[in-house]
């Protein structure tokens, strides 16, 4: 019974020292893998301190400049303050600035989208009286007799246009 028991001791730590020796060698392939991405990594992040230390340097160079350009304008200003504490015999002009309506008149772009949406404005408000062949003068109310006057209304619908326009003769009259 003794033997027995020793023969399933030994096949049991024989079992045990077996997997410990796969599970070690595991390990040491993982740790290999490993090994390799962390070079890898190691590299990536001395490039990138060395980015770094590069882009502090630019910026404490920079700011030195910086500094450097301020000084130099302050003294600039300053001498520009008592050169014009002189009197001077011409007159300065002050620049007006421009109205948004001059703006947009003197740029070629603005000034096409906003004839552009002026129409379509145009359309969505008069569409249907235009379309009716209503001039000017009557919309405006400048007719020769009273009767002849018409209130602009909008008439924002194709098939109300439609019928809007057959409905009257040659005169805007029903």
């Amino acid at each position: 019974m003794k033997t027995k028991v020793l023969v399933v001791m030994l096949a049991v730590a024989s079992g045990i020292a077996i997997r410990a020796t796969s599970q070690i060698a595991a390990a040491n392939a993982k740790r290999a893998a490993f090994a390799t991405q962390r070079d890898e990594w190691l590299g990536k992040t001395d490039a990138l301190k060395d980015r770094l230390r590069r882009a502090k340097d630019t910026i404490t160079e920079t700011e030195k400049s910086e500094a450097a350009l301020t000084k130099n304008t302050a003294a600039a200003k300053n001498s520009a303050v008592s050169a014009s504490a002189q009197p001077s015999d011409t007159p300065t002009r002050t620049v007006r600035k421009l109205s948004p309506a001059s703006l947009v008149a003197n740029d070629p772009v603005k000034m096409a989208e906003y004839t552009k949406n002026y129409r379509a404005s145009l359309d969505l408000t008069l569409g249907g009286v235009v379309v009716a062949g209503l001039g000017g003068d009557k919309l405006a109310g400048r007719g020769t007799a009273a009767s002849e006057r018409i209130v602009a209304r909008p008439i924002r619908h194709a098939s109300a246009i439609a019928a809007h326009a057959g409905s009257l003769d040659r005169r805007g009259k029903p």
